[in-house]
């Protein structure tokens, strides 16, 4: 095999599978409480769709990306409001939330069907040979965002020293007893 197409298929598994890695870092913060929410994918659908939307409503990609997020949250918020306040089943909450997010996303997206955006500004890296494949990986913003976040992001969630101390009820963490109550 080619080792520049080697290159450029993992670099952009990379690139394409960011958006997979915020949400699972989410959701194993949210798992590690004893929260299962299978409506990610419609979760993001809604985030993708809304920061889509501001990015060409307004011109710049920095407010789609916070439309993004908080289109994000409040659809979280929805979920949580149902499984933690009104204590509904996690998982049949969590499909109709992915089933609403397919649906949502359609609405929202609809008027803007074939609309152009200018993306996020690429980053220089010193160092790296400007056509490369490793090169266009190290420049998109929210890719290196992510390879930031990943460490901590799991260690938060994993209960590694320095982490969360969050747990399920009747857990025990550390030798004490942790308890998680309401809205966290």
């Amino acid at each position: 095999m080619n080792t520049a197409l080697l290159i450029g298929v993992i670099a952009s598994s990379i690139m394409s599978g960011t958006s997979l890695l915020y949400a699972t870092l989410g959701e194993v913060v949210g798992e590690r409480a004893g929260i299962v929410n299978l409506g990610l994918e419609g979760i993001m659908l809604i985030g993708a769709a809304s920061g889509f939307a501001a990015t060409v409503l307004t011109g710049s990609p920095y407010l789609g990306v916070v439309a993004a997020a908080l289109a994000g949250a409040a659809a979280n918020l929805i979920f949580a409001y149902l499984v933690v306040g009104r204590h509904a089943n996690q998982l049949a909450t969590g499909l109709s939330l992915m089933f609403f997010g397919i649906g949502m996303s359609a609405l929202i997206g609809r008027p803007f069907v074939g609309a152009l955006i200018n993306g996020l500004p690429r980053l220089v890296v010193p160092g790296l040979a400007p056509g490369g494949a490793g090169a266009r990986l190290a420049r998109a913003p929210l890719v290196g965002g992510g390879g930031a976040a990943a460490p901590g992001g799991l260690a938060a969630g994993t209960g590694a020293p320095g982490g969360l101390g969050v747990g399920v009820e009747g857990e025990e963490e550390r030798g004490e007893e942790v308890r998680l109550r309401g809205w966290c």
